[in-house]
C-alpha cells in the first residue's frame, strides 16, 4: 500500500517478486491514469465490477494521510536502514537475498507517489537479474498487474483500515505498540499466502518460457523467497500472541521507537544477566544427580521456560546440557565397575544399617560434586 511501513513488510516477505513492489493500490493508481489518458480497458478493468465502490476514495484518503509523514528521502533513509536490519536479523544473508536487498532499496528510493517509477525499476532489476527477454519482461508487468488487483479485491476490507492506522499513527510520529501490531496481524496471514501463491502462479508462467539458466536462476531466488516467507510467518504467530518489538521491523535506530527501544533493550538487559548468573549454575544445580539425566532434561526446559530465553540463550543452554552429558557418560563408564559392585552389595545387606552405608557410596560414586563436599578426590 502507499504507507512505506506496510510496503516495507510486505516488500521484506516478497521482494525477489513481483508481490511487494507493485502494491494493489498502486495497480489502482495505473487504471486510474489510464483512463484519465483515454486507453483502452486492460484485462484487470474488465473486472471492475468486482472492485468495491469505494476503492478509489480509499485510495486518495490513503495518499492525503501518508503525505502528512514527512520528506520521501527522509523516510526512505529510515526504511533503508529497517531493511537492512531486518535481513541481518534473520540471517538472510545468501547471494539471492542481498540481490533482493539491493533491488528492494531501488524502489524504495522512488516515493511512492511514483508508483510507474517504481515499477520500471522493479522490471529492469528482475529482467536483468534473469535475463528476460522483451515479452518475458511483458509477461511478468502483466501478471504482477492482475494479481496486485485481485488481492486488492479480495482484502481491501481487511487492508485498508489497517494501512490507514500505520500511516496515521506515524504521522502522528507515535511508535507502534505490541497491541497494535497483534490487532494489525490478525488478518495477514491470508494475505501473505495469497502474496505467495500470486507469486508462484506469475513464476511458474514465466518458467514455461525460459531457458534451462533462466530457470535455475529462477528457483534459486525463489527458493530464497519461500525462506524469508516461512520466517516471517513464525513472526506473525508471535505477533499475534502480542509478542512484538521494534527490532522486528528494523526500528533499531528510529527516533520515533528511541524510547520503546530504550525500554527493550533494558528488559533484555536485565533478562540476560538473569539468564547468565542461572547459567553459569546450569551444570552444577545441586538438585541433579549425576546417575538421572532425564532430570537435567528437565531442569533446562524449566529454565528455558522460566526466563524466556531467545534462541542463541536456548542454544547455549542446550550446549550445556549436551557438554554435562558427555562428562556424565564418560564418568560413569569409568566408574562403573565400582557401582555394579556396590549394587550387588546393597542387594544381599541384611540390615538397614548397611543399605545406607552402601546408599553413600552409590551417592559417591554417581555424584562427582558428593564426592568433592566429602573430601574425596575425583579422578
Amino acid at each position: 500500500m502507499r504507507h512505506r511501513f506496510f510496503k516495507c513488510i510486505l516488500a521484506v516477505l516478497f521482494c525477489a517478486g513481483a508481490v511487494g513492489v507493485i502494491h494493489p493500490t498502486d495497480a489502482l493508481a495505473q487504471e486510474k491514469r489510464g483512463r484519465n489518458r483515454g486507453a483502452r480497458p486492460s484485462r484487470d478493468r474488465e473486472d471492475k465490477r468486482d472492485m468495491p465502490a469505494d476503492a478509489e476514495k480509499k485510495f486518495n484518503d490513503l495518499q492525503e494521510q501518508a503525505k502528512k509523514i514527512g520528506p520521501w528521502d527522509q523516510e526512505a533513509q529510515t526504511i533503508h536502514q529497517a531493511h537492512v536490519n531486518v535481513f541481518q536479523m534473520n540471517g538472510w544473508t545468501s547471494e539471492s537475498d542481498q540481490y533482493a536487498l539491493s533491488l528492494l532499496q531501488q524502489v524504495t528510493n522512488i516515493s511512492p507517489w511514483n508508483p510507474k517509477q517504481r515499477e520500471e525499476t522493479f522490471l529492469n532489476g528482475v529482467q536483468t537479474r534473469l535475463n528476460l527477454s522483451a515479452m518475458q519482461r511483458q509477461l511478468v508487468a502483466d501478471e504482477m498487474r492482475r494479481e496486485s488487483m485481485q488481492i486488492a479485491m479480495k482484502h481491501m476490507g481487511s487492508m485498508f483500515p489497517v494501512v490507514m492506522e500505520i500511516a496515521q499513527t506515524r504521522a502522528e510520529q507515535k511508535p507502534f505498540t505490541p497491541e497494535q501490531i497483534q490487532k494489525w496481524s490478525q488478518n495477514l496471514k491470508p494475505i501473505m499466502d495469497d502474496a505467495m501463491a500470486a507469486l508462484q502462479r506469475t513464476s511458474k508462467k514465466l518458467e514455461a518460457t525460459m531457458s534451462e539458466d533462466q530457470r535455475q536462476k529462477l528457483k534459486t531466488d525463489l527458493d530464497a523467497v519461500v525462506r524469508r516467507h516461512n520466517d516471517v510467518e513464525k513472526m506473525v504467530q508471535k505477533w499475534q500472541a502480542g509478542q512484538w518489538n521494534p527490532t522486528e521491523w528494523g526500528l533499531d535506530n528510529d527516533p520515533i521507537h528511541a524510547a520503546a527501544m530504550a525500554e527493550y533493550r533494558a528488559k533484555v538487559a536485565q533478562t540476560n544477566a538473569k539468564v547468565a548468573v542461572a547459567t553459569a549454575n546450569l551444570a552444577s544445580s545441586p538438585n541433579i544427580n549425576t546417575a538421572n539425566e532425564t532430570e537435567w532434561r528437565k531442569y533446562v526446559q524449566w529454565f528455558v521456560a522460566y526466563y524466556t530465553c531467545d534462541e542463541r540463550q536456548v542454544s547455549q543452554a542446550e550446549g550445556i546440557l549436551k557438554s554435562c552429558e558427555k562428562e556424565a557418560a564418560d564418568y560413569l563408564r569409568s566408574r562403573g565397575k565400582e557401582i555394579e559392585q556396590a549394587e550387588a552389595r546393597r542387594s544381599t545387606a541384611d540390615s538397614d544399617a548397611k543399605k545406607a552405608l552402601v546408599d553413600a557410596e552409590l551417592t559417591r560414586l554417581r555424584n562427582p560434586s558428593a564426592r568433592s563436599s566429602n573430601g574425596s578426590k575425583s579422578d
